[in-house]
């Protein structure tokens, strides 16, 4: 009931809904009824993911999120007693994983892959990826527009299939970027 509420969101966002509910069946080894979920089956199942090491904080927040949501959809529906408390919501979330900060790819380092590359269409990727700061699935559907105004850009997830509404963007292509697009030779 809850994907069909919120079908508006983003496919991806209806998928990680999907696996936090997985997730969460998979620790209670059932589907249980909402209102029997516990908030302490919560806290033991946050701290059964921080221990696996499989999923960052975030992913696990995002998870809590969403199944909170859920949660007060179902009250809103009158399924589950409005004075329940959510057990969702209140866990303190400590930081895991990595701390090490995310830097780009050096110039050297797309400069290798780019020699590595063995086919046209992978060179024009790995150009893209570089030029724009863009995630893989990103580069494999950059459109590459020419505006009388705008010039030559790159349009960035504009169907809105990004991981976010901020996902999507236009970045202006600069003219190597250009000539390399353009020139074989030069890939």
């Amino acid at each position: 009931l809850y994907r069909q509420h919120r079908s508006d969101l983003p496919h991806k966002t209806l998928l990680k809904i999907d696996a936090a509910l997985k997730r969460l069946f998979t620790f209670l080894g059932t589907d249980p009824k909402v209102d029997s979920i516990k908030s302490q089956q919560v806290f033991r199942h946050i701290n059964q993911l921080r221990e696996s090491g499989s999923l960052s904080a975030s992913t696990v927040s995002n998870d809590l999120s969403f199944l909170g949501q859920v949660f007060t959809y179902t009250q809103n529906l009158g399924y589950t007693n409005e004075q329940l408390k959510n057990p969702f919501v209140g866990h303190t979330l400590k930081n895991w994983g990595s701390t090490n900060e995310r830097r780009p790819i050096p110039l050297s380092h797309a400069k290798g892959l780019l020699s590595l590359a063995n086919d046209h269409d992978c060179k024009i990727l790995i150009s893209l990826g570089h030029y724009a700061g863009v995630r893989i699935d990103e580069a494999f559907n950059i459109k590459i527009c020419n505006d009388p105004e705008k010039g030559v850009f790159l349009d960035v997830a504009s169907d809105y299939a990004g991981k976010t509404l901020a996902a999507t963007r236009q970045i202006p292509a600069h003219d190597d970027l250009i000539k390399t697009l353009v020139d074989t030779e030069e890939i």
